[in-house]
């Protein structure tokens, strides 16, 4: 940690910025204030005592380009849903050709979402900075994702919002699911013979690969942050590799060797009738979404990416671009060797049926027992990687959540300390500038995160079995973390809109204040808000088709979907009656270090470092009141 009495950082050294540059500090000015490195030994010795400590954001060299940014969103998006959620899909609609359709209109739903947060992410949060005697309102990114367009959004009640966000994501946003899965692809690399809804299938080593892959990241997220995005990168250049491979392999092998190949893919429906009926539709539609939510990964780590304003944009629009062409096409692989002609006959899993048949094609001595070893274990690592890049991002989200004051030590989970690889590299105690900042990553926050991810795998992991428990924990984060949070954030940039054009300067003035807007916009806003809108309420219509090892009725994951968001509201009753209890009244400050990026050209503002304060205002006798102030200053 570096030390608050250790930078020392003259005017114009280093990034630090011309003494023409200033903070406004006037009461009168809407947007809350930034500050820069000279200013925040000042801003921090007031209130914090000796053993206070500063923490900052990764130096720009150790900040994430924009090939970091694509590898985070197709490492999280390629890993067990474009293999296991095919399945889903055609069971539900019984119709291969309905199933290709709704894996374009799903990807087209997300790729508007992700428009959608783009022109957030750049614009929220505001803060005033005087720049040459004038003072001007800056974008800043910050990490947190939806959590900051929500609280944008929804202003009042005060907290409300960061409650229902923050619970919701630390129940739900885990990836226990995914956990569950790499179980049980670990299982059948080792059993192939012996699929999860047999008998024979051993839940308990199932759950203990799930806890064990969960430590595991756990342990890589707090050890080394420069190892987690190297890899990262390795694993998404193999698997996006594996996909276009995968693709290209299964239209010409099919077309070559599988009697009618690709034609095989009609509009008929094969199960008498059965499937394909609205409700059917909606939840398959959740499962297609599902498989490209990987995208808002990079925007849960945005203060830590280089020249955000700049670069991030093109990156996750790229990135996205190309998930978006290749999913249906590997659909579209996938039953060119695997014809669909009823439930009947539908493998558990496309990816492991596909790969079966090309290697006893293609050598005919060739055990299947051995190839769906090898191809179960190739899924377990791609699950891997999506663990490993969940947990970098949605570590960095929970340390957000906390830094609002809304948990319990919140002042512990929103820190950072240098990572256990970083101790062994950087001797001694001497002061470290912002500059030359050791590697800092959220290691209780970190450790938050994995408790709940483990409760989760253990409470629905062991009275249920996996194939269920993986249904019900994707769902139940698809439905409250994704499309009711969308919805709202969908809901509010859509009344942002219309409340500027309608409104113009006696409004919020989103339209002055937008820093980035898409083409076609508002198209894609549009796009959002009414896909979303429905989905949230044709959930409810009963599907025709249920599997036959799910005991618990088709209700039950939007049910707990929207009681994750009702407990969110409960825990904000809760804070409210404790305040009030208490005679204390629970306030937060946020103030961040900024810098611009290449001054000469104008530059835009970066957070290089925030200094929280978490302030309980204690209620005396009358009108007074004394403030008691908790500080950490953090990245």
């Amino acid at each position: 940690m570096t030390d608050l009495r250790a930078p020392s950082v003259k005017s114009g050294e280093g990034n630090a910025l011309p003494e023409s540059t200033s903070i406004r500090t006037s009461s009168s000015h809407h947007a809350p204030t930034a500050i820069f490195r000279d200013e925040l030994q000042v801003f921090s010795r007031s209130r914090v005592d000796e053993s206070g400590r500063i923490q900052v954001t990764p130096t720009l060299a150790r900040r994430l380009g924009r090939f970091d940014v694509m590898c985070l969103v197709w490492n999280r998006t390629i890993g067990t849903r474009i293999f296991t959620q095919p399945v889903n899909v055609l069971f539900l609609t019984g119709s291969s050709g309905v199933a290709i359709l709704l894996w374009v209109v799903g990807g087209l739903i997300v790729f508007a979402m992700a428009v959608s947060w783009l022109e957030f992410a750049l614009t929220v949060p505001i803060f005033s900075i005087s720049r040459n005697g004038e003072t001007r309102d800056f974008s800043t990114p910050r990490s947190g994702g939806d959590k900051n367009y929500l609280e944008y959004i929804y202003q009042r009640p005060r907290l409300l919002m960061t409650c229902v966000f923050g619970i919701t994501f630390l129940l739900f946003g885990s990836p226990a699911g995914n956990a569950i899965e790499f179980g049980v692809a670990m299982q059948s690399a080792i059993h192939p013979s012996c699929s999860e809804q047999q008998p024979c299938f051993n839940r308990a080593a199932a759950l203990g690969w799930a806890v064990g892959v969960l430590t595991l990241c756990g342990i890589i997220n707090i050890t080394t942050r420069r190892l987690t995005i190297v890899l990262n990168k390795w694993f998404a250049v193999i698997k996006l590799l594996m996909v276009v491979v995968t693709t290209l392999l299964g239209i010409i092998f099919g077309t070559v060797y599988t009697p009618g190949g690709c034609s095989n893919i009609t509009w008929t429906n094969h199960n008498s009738g059965s499937g394909g009926k609205l409700g059917d539709i909606v939840l398959a539609m959740f499962y297609t979404m599902y498989a490209y939510t990987g995208y808002d990964e990079p925007f849960d780590v945005l203060s830590e990416v280089r020249y955000p304003q700049k670069t991030f944009a093109r990156s996750v629009v790229t990135a996205m671009s190309v998930v978006q062409l290749l999913f249906p096409l590997v659909n579209v692989a996938y039953l060119c060797v695997v014809p669909y002609t009823g439930n009947a006959t539908l493998p558990s899993n496309m990816a492991l049926a596909f790969y079966a048949i090309v290697a006893q094609r293609h050598n005919a001595g060739v055990q299947s027992e051995a190839a769906a070893r090898a191809v179960a274990a190739v899924v377990g690592v791609f699950i891997f990687g999506s663990i490993m890049a969940q947990t970098f991002t949605g570590t960095r989200v929970a340390q957000e959540i906390a830094k609002e004051g809304v948990l319990p030590w919140s002042l512990l989970f929103a820190g950072s300390g240098p990572s256990v690889g970083s101790r062994f590299g950087h001797r001694g105690r001497g002061t470290v500038g912002v500059d030359e900042s050791v590697e800092m990553v959220p290691l209780w926050a970190t450790g938050l995160y994995w408790a709940l991810a483990v409760v989760m795998v253990l409470l629905v992991g062991i009275p249920i079995k996996p194939p269920t428990s993986y249904r019900i924990l994707t769902f139940l984060r698809i439905f409250s973390t994704v499309v009711v949070m969308w919805f709202l954030t969908a809901a509010g940039l859509a009344y942002l809109k219309v409340d500027s054009w309608c409104r113009g300067p006696r409004g919020r003035q989103w339209s002055a204040k937008a820093a980035w807007k898409p083409w076609l916009d508002p198209v894609w806003t549009v796009v959002a808000f009414a896909s979303l809108a429905f989905l949230v309420v044709a959930v409810f219509v009963p599907p025709t088709q249920i599997w036959p090892d799910d005991d618990l009725p088709y209700y039950f994951s939007p049910v707990v979907g929207w009681g994750a968001l009702a407990l969110g509201v409960l825990w904000w009753l809760g804070l409210q009656a404790e305040q009030w209890y208490r005679g204390v009244e629970l306030t937060y400050r946020r103030t961040p270090l900024v810098e611009f990026d290449e001054w000469e050209n104008g530059g835009s503002p970066i957070m290089v470092g925030e200094l929280v304060e978490v302030i309980r205002k204690v209620k005396l006798r009358g009108p007074r009141t004394v403030n008691t102030t908790s500080v950490i200053v953090s990245d």
